[in-house]
């Protein structure tokens, strides 16, 4: 919402798995990954590559307007992604993360890195928080969109989730 920050805090803008679209001419599609602990389950949303080799991928979310009371990215976690797979030989991983504001037509790249980040071990969510003094800028109004992008790789008959996906204010 359009609420002042100020008045109830931080702002947080979450961006779930149906919101991700994939980029031109992926081999990676959507598939369900169940998370099973005894006899209860959950079943969400993953990635899982076309044949038996690693393909690489990029998702780019829903453009989020950013709200009145979004002032100021968080100093700590300002971007902040959890993310799971089923295999722990890092056939599944994040290898790139982009945040981008647009301003009408006008692009701005606020972050960006090219770091692999491999799971952690086998059904273990890993947490990726990433920090407003590592954004390149951070300048932002009411009325602009954000776009998050996520880059990676993925094997077939191997899933990687992206579960919970976020942008923080102050």
């Amino acid at each position: 919402g359009d609420i002042p920050a100020a008045s109830f805090g931080e702002e947080r803008l979450d961006i779930i798995a149906s919101s991700f679209t994939f980029g031109p001419r992926e081999q990676v599609g959507w598939a369900e990954y169940t998370l099973a602990s005894g006899s209860n389950s959950i079943a969400i949303p993953c990635l899982k590559s076309a044949n038996t080799s690693e393909q690489d991928f990029i998702i780019r979310s829903a453009p989020i307007v950013v709200p009145r009371g979004f002032v100021a990215f968080k100093t700590a976690g300002a971007i902040e992604i959890d993310w799971i797979s089923d295999d722990s030989t890092n056939v599944a991983d994040i290898r790139g993360i982009r945040l981008v504001k647009y301003a009408g037509t006008t692009a701005t790249v606020l972050y960006s890195d090219s770091t692999t980040r491999n799971v952690s071990g086998a059904d273990a969510i890993t947490n990726i928080a990433i920090a407003r003094s590592a954004f390149s800028s951070t300048t932002i109004s009411a009325g602009e969109h954000l776009v998050l992008e996520i880059t990676g790789t993925v094997e077939d008959s191997k899933c990687l989730a992206i579960f919970h996906a976020s942008v923080h204010s102050e």
